[in-house]
């Protein structure tokens, strides 16, 4: 049972390109957030297999939900274009559903995406929308019978289980209209040959699919390695269809299955058509012409209409710049610059504007608080220190609360406190003599009056006391007394 490689082109590989579709109900939340299934691994209580035989089991489906969460895609039918975005996605096999203690009969992969508001609208008027992933897997071959089931009108042949999917990546999930991938549950595999070729294709130019069952369908663009045709709907069906295709080694194009069935394609290279290819390239050029104008244009706009403009999507970029230089003006205006640095402006969402003013004042609340008790703190120290001048600057150099000028005037009440101290603190009494000033004392009192005098610190006053003759001498003076005993009696 393990993957299987098949060489031959058109019947199976191991690596396959997949687009699945759940046709789950989707249900509208709050701030324009829609959510649904974007696949199955069990669904109705029951292991769930698509109608290729295709499983995706429950453990691949956190390293599927990881990987369209690095992409938060919304595509459109599989026709290459975007139509929103993917902010939330959460993997809900059995297990992660009992740790949550959520009950539900169905297993897979949950999404929440924000339409464009054209989408939106179509959703709320009820139109019929599925979500299909889009990726490429492993395809392990596995071999089971088909099961029956009893059903009131006789029996009815589930899906044979035929591959079980690995090493799932999901690049996009889209919105396609439901039925698109066949009835109910159809999928879509393009078979790539591993690893896959980069095709040099000198032309560039649609191609239509032979017709099969009533039909055909556009290619777009057959210069690409891969895509999918255009929507079609066969005659008697209820619901339209798209296909998957690729370019082979050879050049030729094969087209997946879709909707139980599949299209040739006549020799694409024989389809060009010189007017079609002028058209294209004409149209081509004149994108090019219109992104180097818009490039020109943001790149001359004021540095707070390019802040502005920086956080817009390409399509309200252009609309931006399109603007008079009032209107760009004024909508570039922050209404407020929170303290974390992110600005907003009048079109952000009032809701999270007033939350940011919210924390900010918070924030203010929380910083003024801390100042006080600081404030109270200091007093209460200071109080405790008696007979000293500025006693509330020194305490609040301990706590480094001060600024430059409060810093510089503790610093002098102490040095003014040390030398009255050394004065006071002179020996008297008992067995010693007592000097009327010392040389120490004298030291003191000079270096202090310095540091006065020249705004310094009293230790830096006293080495450059030090360093003068008188100082010098006053030093050898005192060092001479220190070592003299006083006669005792």
């Amino acid at each position: 049972m393990g993957a299987r490689k098949v060489a031959t082109h058109g019947r199976g590989v191991t690596t396959v390109a997949i687009a699945k579709t759940a046709p789950a109900r989707i249900a509208k939340g709050k701030l324009g957030v829609y959510f649904a299934w974007g696949a199955f691994s069990k669904r109705d209580g029951e292991i769930f297999t698509d109608s290729h035989g295709d499983r995706i089991p429950d453990d691949e489906l956190v390293a599927g939900a990881l990987s369209l969460a690095k992409s938060a895609q919304l595509g459109h039918e599989h026709d290459g274009t975007l139509t929103g975005s993917v902010p939330l996605v959460m993997p809900l096999p059995e297990d992660i559903q009992a740790a949550l203690e959520i009950t539900s009969p169905h297993a897979g992969l949950a999404v929440g995406f924000q339409p464009s508001p054209a989408f939106a609208a179509s959703l709320d008027a009820g139109d019929e929308w599925e979500m299909s992933i889009e990726g490429v897997a492993v395809a392990e071959m596995v071999k089971s019978a088909i099961a029956k089931s009893a059903d009131a009108g006789g029996e009815i042949a589930k899906a044979e289980h035929k591959r079980t999917l690995r090493n799932l990546t999901i690049n996009k999930i889209d919105l396609v209209k439901r039925g698109a991938h066949g009835a109910g549950t159809r999928i879509a595999i393009a078979k790539r040959a591993e690893p896959s070729p980069v095709i040099e294709v000198t032309k560039r130019t649609p191609a239509m699919t032979a017709a099969a069952a009533g039909h055909q369908h556009l290619i777009h663009d057959t210069e690409e390695r891969d895509g999918f045709t255009g929507y079609e709907v066969a005659p008697g069906s209820e619901y339209g269809h798209s296909h998957p295709w690729i370019r082979l080694e050879d050049g030729s194009v094969e087209i997946g299955e879709a909707a139980g069935h599949t299209h040739t394609v006549e020799d694409s290279n024989t389809m060009a058509d010189t007017a079609e290819i002028n058209k294209s390239l004409a149209a081509a050029q004149n994108d090019v012409t219109k992104a180097r104008a818009l490039t020109a244009a943001v790149l001359s706009l004021s540095p707070a209409e390019f802040a502005y403009a920086r956080r817009l999507s390409p399509d309200a970029v252009a609309a931006y710049v399109a603007k008079s230089a009032p209107e760009r003006a004024e909508l570039a205006k922050p209404v407020h610059v929170a303290k974390s640095g992110e600005t907003f402006y009048s079109d952000d969402d009032a809701r999270l504007v007033s939350m940011a003013k919210a924390n900010d004042q918070m924030a203010d609340a929380l910083e003024a608080a801390r100042a006080s008790a600081a404030t109270a703190e200091i007093a209460k120290s200071a109080a405790a220190v008696p007979m000293i001048k500025s006693a509330d600057l020194i305490v609040g150099a301990i706590h480094k609360a001060l600024s430059g000028e409060e810093r510089k005037a503790a610093l002098e009440a102490l040095a003014t406190a040390n030398a009255s101290i050394a004065t006071v603190c002179q020996p008297i009494g008992s067995g010693v003599e007592p000097v009327a000033k010392s040389a120490e004392i004298k030291l003191e009192e000079m270096a202090a009056e310095r540091a006065r005098a020249a705004g310094v610190s009293f230790a830096k006053a006293y080495d450059d006391l030090l360093m003068t003759a008188e100082g010098a001498a006053l030093y050898a003076q005192a060092k001479g007394q220190r070592k003299t005993p006083h006669a005792g009696n």
